[in-house]
């Protein structure tokens, strides 16, 4: 694989969150979640498996969790009140994502390449 950083969005059920709320979660290699049992094993539980098995992953993992109502069974589709939301929810997450990696690479140690640029003067 060899990616360094990986973007998921997924539905999340929570009754006192107005549907189309966006909640962000980051995992690092240094997040710390105790292991749990087989039948009730999470994200972070499937990562380190992963690891363990030999598997490359990414070091940093976001996870973008979108409100939803309960669903009453399985649909491919979303719902009329969470589409019409969807355009906003798009922006929230694209500006949160720019600004993020903005600041990564502002923080960064090894500083942008200047080469085949000329310098600014004072």
């Amino acid at each position: 694989m060899g990616y360094q950083r990986a973007l998921i969005i997924d539905a999340l059920t929570d009754p006192q969150t107005e549907v189309g709320t966006v909640r962000r979660v980051e995992f690092t290699e240094s997040s710390s979640f105790p292991l749990l049992d087989f039948h009730t094993a999470g994200f972070h539980d499937i990562l380190t498996l992963a690891q363990v098995a030999g598997l490359e992953v990414p070091t940093v993992i976001v996870m973008y969790g979108i409100t939803i109502r309960e669903p009453e069974g399985f649909s491919e589709n979303m719902s009329a009140e969470l589409t019409v939301r969807l355009p906003q929810i798009a922006q929230t997450i694209a500006a949160e994502e720019l600004s993020t990696n903005y600041e990564a690479r502002a923080t960064a140690e090894t500083p942008p390449t200047t080469e085949g640029r000329e310098e600014e003067k004072p």
